[in-house]
Protein backbone atom coordinates (compact mmCIF):
# COMPACT_ATOMS: atom_id res chain seq x y z
CA UNK A 1 0.00 0.00 0.00
CA UNK A 2 1.57 3.40 -0.65
CA UNK A 3 -0.04 6.55 0.70
CA UNK A 4 1.18 9.09 2.90
CA UNK A 5 -0.14 10.26 6.74
CA UNK A 6 -0.23 12.97 9.16
CA UNK A 7 2.24 12.85 12.29
CA UNK A 8 2.08 13.60 16.07
CA UNK A 9 5.53 15.13 15.72
CA UNK A 10 6.72 16.77 12.38
CA UNK A 11 9.96 15.65 10.96
CA UNK A 12 11.99 18.76 9.71
CA UNK A 13 14.67 18.71 7.23
CA UNK A 14 17.84 20.01 9.00
CA UNK A 15 20.08 19.89 5.93
CA UNK A 16 19.11 21.60 2.92
CA UNK A 17 16.44 24.09 2.26
CA UNK A 18 13.65 21.28 1.62
CA UNK A 19 10.73 20.82 4.12
CA UNK A 20 9.27 17.85 4.99
CA UNK A 21 5.49 17.92 4.39
CA UNK A 22 3.21 15.87 6.47
CA UNK A 23 0.83 14.66 4.15
CA UNK A 24 -2.72 13.57 4.42
CA UNK A 25 -4.59 10.74 6.15
CA UNK A 26 -6.47 9.17 2.98
CA UNK A 27 -7.72 5.65 4.77
CA UNK A 28 -8.20 4.30 8.03
CA UNK A 29 -5.19 2.30 8.84
CA UNK A 30 -4.84 -0.01 11.38
CA UNK A 31 -1.62 1.17 13.52
CA UNK A 32 -1.61 -0.40 16.38
CA UNK A 33 1.44 -1.83 18.27
CA UNK A 34 1.01 -5.12 19.32
CA UNK A 35 1.93 -6.49 22.81
CA UNK A 36 5.23 -8.51 22.91
CA UNK A 37 4.19 -10.46 25.11
CA UNK A 38 0.99 -11.76 22.90
CA UNK A 39 4.02 -13.08 20.49
CA UNK A 40 6.19 -14.84 22.90
CA UNK A 41 5.11 -18.35 21.21
CA UNK A 42 7.22 -16.78 18.02
CA UNK A 43 10.19 -15.29 19.48
CA UNK A 44 13.08 -15.66 17.32
CA UNK A 45 15.34 -15.39 20.81
CA UNK A 46 16.61 -19.02 19.85
CA UNK A 47 16.65 -18.74 16.11
CA UNK A 48 20.36 -19.65 14.89
CA UNK A 49 21.73 -17.35 12.55
CA UNK A 50 22.40 -20.50 9.92
CA UNK A 51 18.68 -20.75 7.78
CA UNK A 52 19.44 -24.76 7.53
CA UNK A 53 18.85 -24.40 11.54
CA UNK A 54 15.50 -22.51 11.95
CA UNK A 55 12.85 -24.50 13.06
CA UNK A 56 9.75 -24.90 10.87
CA UNK A 57 7.75 -22.43 11.97
CA UNK A 58 9.44 -20.13 14.14
CA UNK A 59 9.58 -17.17 12.19
CA UNK A 60 5.64 -16.41 12.25
CA UNK A 61 2.58 -18.46 12.38
CA UNK A 62 2.94 -21.92 10.91
CA UNK A 63 1.66 -22.70 7.48
CA UNK A 64 3.87 -20.02 4.91
CA UNK A 65 3.39 -21.14 1.32
CA UNK A 66 5.64 -24.15 0.41
CA UNK A 67 9.08 -24.31 -0.87
CA UNK A 68 9.80 -23.96 -4.28
CA UNK A 69 11.15 -21.20 -6.55
CA UNK A 70 8.00 -19.66 -8.32
CA UNK A 71 8.68 -18.82 -11.82
CA UNK A 72 4.70 -18.57 -13.09
CA UNK A 73 1.99 -17.30 -11.25
CA UNK A 74 -0.86 -19.59 -10.42
CA UNK A 75 -3.83 -18.93 -12.61
CA UNK A 76 -6.18 -16.73 -10.73
CA UNK A 77 -9.04 -16.76 -9.23
CA UNK A 78 -6.29 -17.55 -5.87
CA UNK A 79 -8.64 -20.73 -5.18
CA UNK A 80 -7.78 -21.51 -1.85
CA UNK A 81 -5.62 -24.30 -1.10
CA UNK A 82 -5.60 -24.89 2.74
CA UNK A 83 -7.70 -23.52 5.68
CA UNK A 84 -6.39 -22.83 8.48
CA UNK A 85 -8.31 -21.78 12.24
CA UNK A 86 -7.08 -18.80 14.01
CA UNK A 87 -7.65 -18.70 18.03
CA UNK A 88 -7.48 -15.62 19.95
CA UNK A 89 -4.30 -16.66 21.19
CA UNK A 90 -2.94 -16.54 17.99
CA UNK A 91 -2.57 -19.97 17.51
CA UNK A 92 -3.20 -21.48 14.52
CA UNK A 93 -5.39 -24.92 13.71
CA UNK A 94 -5.26 -26.48 10.13
CA UNK A 95 -8.74 -27.60 8.88
CA UNK A 96 -10.10 -29.26 5.83
CA UNK A 97 -12.05 -26.89 3.76
CA UNK A 98 -14.91 -28.96 2.05
CA UNK A 99 -15.07 -27.90 -1.56
CA UNK A 100 -17.99 -26.77 -2.05
CA UNK A 101 -17.01 -24.15 0.23
CA UNK A 102 -13.57 -24.09 -1.90
CA UNK A 103 -15.60 -23.73 -5.39
CA UNK A 104 -17.83 -21.53 -4.14
CA UNK A 105 -15.52 -18.87 -2.82
CA UNK A 106 -13.59 -19.48 -6.22
CA UNK A 107 -16.19 -18.89 -8.48
CA UNK A 108 -16.63 -15.46 -6.31
CA UNK A 109 -13.24 -14.29 -6.72
CA UNK A 110 -13.49 -14.42 -10.37
CA UNK A 111 -16.44 -12.75 -10.49
CA UNK A 112 -15.37 -10.19 -8.50
CA UNK A 113 -11.96 -9.98 -10.22
CA UNK A 114 -13.74 -10.39 -14.25
CA UNK A 115 -16.44 -7.48 -12.84
CA UNK A 116 -13.57 -4.84 -12.51
CA UNK A 117 -11.26 -5.37 -14.83
CA UNK A 118 -14.07 -5.09 -17.51
CA UNK A 119 -15.61 -1.67 -15.61
CA UNK A 120 -12.38 0.39 -15.59
CA UNK A 121 -9.73 1.12 -18.21
CA UNK A 122 -6.45 1.39 -17.52
CA UNK A 123 -5.50 4.93 -18.02
CA UNK A 124 -1.60 4.16 -18.90
CA UNK A 125 -0.94 7.38 -20.75
CA UNK A 126 2.74 8.62 -20.44
CA UNK A 127 3.45 5.65 -18.01
CA UNK A 128 6.33 3.87 -19.04
CA UNK A 129 4.96 0.58 -18.16
CA UNK A 130 7.72 -1.96 -19.98
CA UNK A 131 10.40 -0.17 -18.43
CA UNK A 132 9.20 -1.09 -15.04
CA UNK A 133 8.16 -4.22 -15.64
CA UNK A 134 11.32 -5.08 -17.42
CA UNK A 135 12.95 -3.91 -13.75
CA UNK A 136 11.09 -6.36 -11.58
CA UNK A 137 11.93 -9.00 -13.97
CA UNK A 138 15.23 -8.28 -13.51
CA UNK A 139 14.97 -8.51 -9.80
CA UNK A 140 13.29 -11.56 -10.15
CA UNK A 141 9.63 -10.04 -8.95
CA UNK A 142 6.76 -12.39 -10.19
CA UNK A 143 4.14 -9.75 -10.76
CA UNK A 144 0.82 -9.72 -11.18
CA UNK A 145 -0.49 -8.78 -14.57
CA UNK A 146 -3.58 -7.54 -13.71
CA UNK A 147 -3.19 -3.75 -13.29
CA UNK A 148 -5.47 -0.92 -13.17
CA UNK A 149 -4.23 2.27 -13.75
CA UNK A 150 -6.17 5.46 -12.92
CA UNK A 151 -6.99 8.96 -11.79
CA UNK A 152 -7.47 9.56 -8.15
CA UNK A 153 -10.81 10.88 -8.53
CA UNK A 154 -12.05 7.42 -9.50
CA UNK A 155 -10.48 5.68 -6.46
CA UNK A 156 -13.40 5.18 -4.46
CA UNK A 157 -15.48 4.11 -7.35
CA UNK A 158 -12.92 1.60 -7.97
CA UNK A 159 -13.21 0.17 -4.27
CA UNK A 160 -17.39 1.01 -4.27
CA UNK A 161 -17.38 -1.60 -7.37
CA UNK A 162 -15.65 -4.34 -5.29
CA UNK A 163 -17.71 -3.28 -2.55
CA UNK A 164 -14.85 -2.48 -0.30
CA UNK A 165 -13.45 0.34 1.71
CA UNK A 166 -10.89 3.29 0.64
CA UNK A 167 -7.86 2.09 -0.37
CA UNK A 168 -4.44 3.45 0.06
CA UNK A 169 -4.11 7.28 -0.66
CA UNK A 170 -2.33 5.87 -3.92
CA UNK A 171 -2.33 2.43 -4.65
CA UNK A 172 -3.01 -0.57 -3.67
CA UNK A 173 -3.13 -4.91 -3.94
CA UNK A 174 -5.66 -6.82 -3.35
CA UNK A 175 -4.55 -10.27 -2.91
CA UNK A 176 -7.84 -12.45 -3.03
CA UNK A 177 -8.24 -11.13 -7.21
CA UNK A 178 -4.31 -10.71 -7.91
CA UNK A 179 -5.10 -7.17 -8.97
CA UNK A 180 -2.53 -3.90 -8.47
CA UNK A 181 -4.21 -0.74 -8.75
CA UNK A 182 -2.60 2.21 -9.32
CA UNK A 183 -4.69 5.80 -8.40
CA UNK A 184 -2.51 8.54 -10.21
CA UNK A 185 -2.35 11.87 -8.63
CA UNK A 186 -3.06 15.07 -11.25
CA UNK A 187 -0.98 17.30 -8.71
CA UNK A 188 1.77 14.96 -7.90
CA UNK A 189 2.32 14.04 -11.40
CA UNK A 190 2.23 17.71 -12.41
CA UNK A 191 5.17 18.34 -9.89
CA UNK A 192 7.54 14.85 -9.71
CA UNK A 193 6.45 13.98 -13.34
CA UNK A 194 4.63 10.67 -14.63
CA UNK A 195 7.46 8.87 -13.31
CA UNK A 196 5.56 9.27 -9.83
CA UNK A 197 2.59 6.84 -11.02
CA UNK A 198 5.29 4.23 -12.36
CA UNK A 199 6.70 4.53 -8.94
CA UNK A 200 3.37 3.89 -7.38
CA UNK A 201 2.82 0.89 -9.52
CA UNK A 202 6.10 -0.65 -8.77
CA UNK A 203 5.39 -0.69 -5.49
CA UNK A 204 2.29 -2.39 -5.43
CA UNK A 205 3.45 -4.81 -8.24
CA UNK A 206 6.12 -5.65 -5.69
CA UNK A 207 3.35 -7.02 -3.09
CA UNK A 208 1.66 -9.01 -5.66
CA UNK A 209 5.02 -10.71 -5.91
CA UNK A 210 4.17 -12.26 -2.37
CA UNK A 211 0.66 -13.63 -2.96
CA UNK A 212 0.95 -16.88 -3.79
CA UNK A 213 -1.60 -18.92 -1.53
CA UNK A 214 -5.00 -17.74 -0.24
CA UNK A 215 -6.51 -19.54 2.69
CA UNK A 216 -9.56 -20.17 4.19
CA UNK A 217 -9.77 -18.80 7.63
CA UNK A 218 -12.17 -19.98 10.53
CA UNK A 219 -11.63 -18.35 13.53
CA UNK A 220 -14.48 -19.76 14.77
CA UNK A 221 -16.44 -16.42 14.24
CA UNK A 222 -16.57 -16.41 10.54
CA UNK A 223 -15.92 -18.54 7.74
CA UNK A 224 -14.40 -16.47 4.83
CA UNK A 225 -11.52 -16.56 2.02
CA UNK A 226 -8.85 -13.99 3.50
CA UNK A 227 -5.31 -13.30 3.02
CA UNK A 228 -3.08 -14.00 6.13
CA UNK A 229 0.20 -14.60 4.57
CA UNK A 230 0.45 -11.74 1.86
CA UNK A 231 4.70 -10.73 1.04
CA UNK A 232 6.05 -10.80 5.31
CA UNK A 233 3.26 -9.52 6.72
CA UNK A 234 0.89 -11.74 9.09
CA UNK A 235 -2.11 -11.11 10.41
CA UNK A 236 -3.18 -11.93 13.80
CA UNK A 237 -6.36 -12.94 14.92
CA UNK A 238 -7.75 -9.75 16.30
CA UNK A 239 -6.93 -8.69 12.13
CA UNK A 240 -3.97 -6.77 13.34
CA UNK A 241 -0.43 -7.18 11.51
CA UNK A 242 2.60 -7.61 11.84
CA UNK A 243 6.20 -7.48 10.04
CA UNK A 244 4.63 -4.44 8.29
CA UNK A 245 8.10 -3.10 8.12
CA UNK A 246 10.02 -5.11 6.38
CA UNK A 247 6.60 -5.37 3.78
CA UNK A 248 6.54 -1.79 2.86
CA UNK A 249 10.15 -1.71 2.81
CA UNK A 250 11.11 -3.86 0.50
CA UNK A 251 8.81 -2.67 -2.13
CA UNK A 252 9.72 1.14 -1.80
CA UNK A 253 13.40 -0.04 -1.22
CA UNK A 254 12.86 -1.26 -5.10
CA UNK A 255 10.80 1.52 -6.27
CA UNK A 256 14.20 3.77 -4.55
CA UNK A 257 16.56 2.08 -6.60
CA UNK A 258 14.54 2.28 -10.07
CA UNK A 259 14.45 5.84 -9.52
CA UNK A 260 17.86 6.23 -8.70
CA UNK A 261 19.10 3.21 -11.29
CA UNK A 262 17.25 2.91 -14.11
CA UNK A 263 15.68 6.63 -14.50
CA UNK A 264 19.49 7.82 -13.43
CA UNK A 265 17.47 10.31 -10.98
CA UNK A 266 19.64 10.11 -7.53
CA UNK A 267 18.10 13.28 -6.34
CA UNK A 268 14.69 11.61 -6.51
CA UNK A 269 11.91 12.51 -7.94
CA UNK A 270 12.01 15.42 -6.09
CA UNK A 271 14.76 16.26 -8.40
CA UNK A 272 17.74 17.43 -5.56
CA UNK A 273 20.78 18.20 -5.53
CA UNK A 274 21.71 16.53 -2.32
CA UNK A 275 22.23 12.53 -2.43
CA UNK A 276 20.80 12.60 0.91
CA UNK A 277 18.82 14.76 3.32
CA UNK A 278 19.19 15.14 7.10
CA UNK A 279 16.08 14.73 8.97
CA UNK A 280 15.56 15.43 12.38
CA UNK A 281 12.87 14.81 15.09
CA UNK A 282 13.37 15.25 18.81
CA UNK A 283 11.54 11.38 19.60
CA UNK A 284 13.84 9.60 17.08
CA UNK A 285 17.30 12.00 16.43
CA UNK A 286 18.94 12.81 13.38
CA UNK A 287 18.44 10.39 10.36
CA UNK A 288 20.02 10.76 6.56
CA UNK A 289 17.41 9.41 4.07
CA UNK A 290 18.41 8.90 0.40
CA UNK A 291 17.02 11.80 -2.12
CA UNK A 292 15.80 8.81 -3.97
CA UNK A 293 12.88 8.06 -1.37
CA UNK A 294 11.77 12.25 -1.93
CA UNK A 295 9.10 13.27 -3.49
CA UNK A 296 7.96 17.23 -4.30
CA UNK A 297 4.56 17.72 -2.04
CA UNK A 298 4.32 21.47 -3.68
CA UNK A 299 7.40 23.93 -4.87
CA UNK A 300 8.90 24.16 -2.94
CA UNK A 301 8.17 22.01 -0.66
CA UNK A 302 9.44 17.78 -0.29
CA UNK A 303 8.08 14.92 0.84
CA UNK A 304 8.28 11.03 2.36
CA UNK A 305 6.01 9.02 3.00
CA UNK A 306 5.82 6.33 5.73
CA UNK A 307 7.15 3.75 2.67
CA UNK A 308 10.18 5.75 2.39
CA UNK A 309 11.85 5.54 5.69
CA UNK A 310 11.34 1.84 5.63
CA UNK A 311 12.70 1.40 2.51
CA UNK A 312 15.60 3.62 3.17
CA UNK A 313 16.38 0.88 6.14
CA UNK A 314 16.46 -1.99 3.86
CA UNK A 315 19.10 -0.17 1.52
CA UNK A 316 21.04 0.06 4.64
CA UNK A 317 20.62 -3.39 5.27
CA UNK A 318 21.48 -4.80 1.81
CA UNK A 319 24.61 -2.26 1.53
CA UNK A 320 25.49 -4.25 4.89
CA UNK A 321 24.62 -7.21 3.14
CA UNK A 322 24.11 -7.56 -0.37
CA UNK A 323 22.93 -11.13 -0.36
CA UNK A 324 19.77 -9.47 1.05
CA UNK A 325 18.48 -8.58 -1.96
CA UNK A 326 17.82 -11.87 -3.58
CA UNK A 327 16.73 -13.40 -0.47
CA UNK A 328 13.86 -10.55 0.50
CA UNK A 329 12.62 -10.40 -3.01
CA UNK A 330 12.31 -14.16 -2.61
CA UNK A 331 11.50 -14.58 0.76
CA UNK A 332 7.67 -12.84 0.06
CA UNK A 333 6.31 -16.27 -1.36
CA UNK A 334 9.56 -18.91 -0.85
CA UNK A 335 9.46 -20.16 3.12
CA UNK A 336 13.45 -21.31 2.60
CA UNK A 337 14.25 -17.47 1.17
CA UNK A 338 11.99 -16.43 4.42
CA UNK A 339 14.24 -18.18 6.48
CA UNK A 340 17.43 -16.67 4.76
CA UNK A 341 16.03 -13.29 5.40
CA UNK A 342 15.96 -14.35 9.06
CA UNK A 343 19.33 -15.85 9.24
CA UNK A 344 20.99 -12.82 7.77
CA UNK A 345 19.29 -10.05 9.86
CA UNK A 346 20.26 -12.01 12.72
CA UNK A 347 23.64 -12.86 11.30
CA UNK A 348 24.04 -8.94 11.46
CA UNK A 349 22.31 -8.73 14.96
CA UNK A 350 20.72 -11.43 16.85
CA UNK A 351 16.87 -11.09 17.50
CA UNK A 352 16.96 -8.25 14.64
CA UNK A 353 14.68 -9.89 12.44
CA UNK A 354 12.31 -10.51 15.23
CA UNK A 355 12.73 -6.50 16.40
CA UNK A 356 11.42 -5.24 13.31
CA UNK A 357 8.84 -7.81 12.71
CA UNK A 358 7.46 -7.04 16.33
CA UNK A 359 8.03 -3.46 17.07
CA UNK A 360 7.55 -1.33 14.05
CA UNK A 361 4.42 -1.78 12.92
CA UNK A 362 2.66 1.60 13.17
CA UNK A 363 1.98 2.75 9.78
CA UNK A 364 3.63 6.30 10.18
CA UNK A 365 6.02 8.70 9.57
CA UNK A 366 7.06 8.53 12.78
CA UNK A 367 6.66 5.11 13.50
CA UNK A 368 8.56 4.17 10.50
CA UNK A 369 11.14 6.83 10.91
CA UNK A 370 12.12 5.22 14.73
CA UNK A 371 12.25 1.65 12.89
CA UNK A 372 15.03 3.46 10.42
CA UNK A 373 16.75 5.29 13.43
CA UNK A 374 16.85 1.49 15.33
CA UNK A 375 18.49 -0.11 11.94
CA UNK A 376 20.86 2.86 11.90
CA UNK A 377 21.63 2.24 15.67
CA UNK A 378 22.31 -1.53 14.89
CA UNK A 379 23.99 -0.47 12.05
CA UNK A 380 26.47 2.46 13.78
CA UNK A 381 25.32 4.61 11.11
CA UNK A 382 24.41 8.02 12.08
Amino acid sequence: MYEMHKQPENLTDIGSASEIDTGETIADVDADLLNAESLDSYSDEDISCDPADIPEGEFGLPGLPPSGTVTERPMPPRVPIYGVRIHSDNSVEHIEVPVSVAAREAQRLTAERQKILETYTPNRQGMDIERVDQFLREVGVVATDATIEVFDEQRAAVMGTLGRRDAGQHGTYIQSIDVAFTFRDHRLEELNGVPHSDMVRLHELVHSGGAFTTVFLDTGERRTVRDIYGGYVTRLYDGSMINRFIDEGVPQYLAGKYIAEKLDMPGGLARLPEASVRLANRSVGTLVVPSQYMIRMGKEKVGIIPAGFAGAAIGRLIDRDPALLPAFVHGMHDSEAHKEVIGRLNAISPGLYGDLRNNFNDYSKLGFARGAAYVCGILGIE
